[in-house]
């Protein structure tokens, strides 16, 4: 019983720090495509 918890726990922590790698993944991706557009929008404007 308590190995298959110790088994689950670390499943859970495995996983959230995957999940927590992901998202970080998705942000720059999302700053990228937001930055890119930004900045032309500048240098058109100037």
């Amino acid at each position: 019983m308590k190995r298959s918890l110790g088994v689950g726990i670390r499943f859970l922590t495995a996983s959230l720090k995957i999940s927590v790698k992901l998202f970080q993944w998705v942000l720059i991706g999302l700053k990228r495509v937001f930055l890119i557009p930004f900045i032309v929008f500048i240098l058109v404007l100037f």
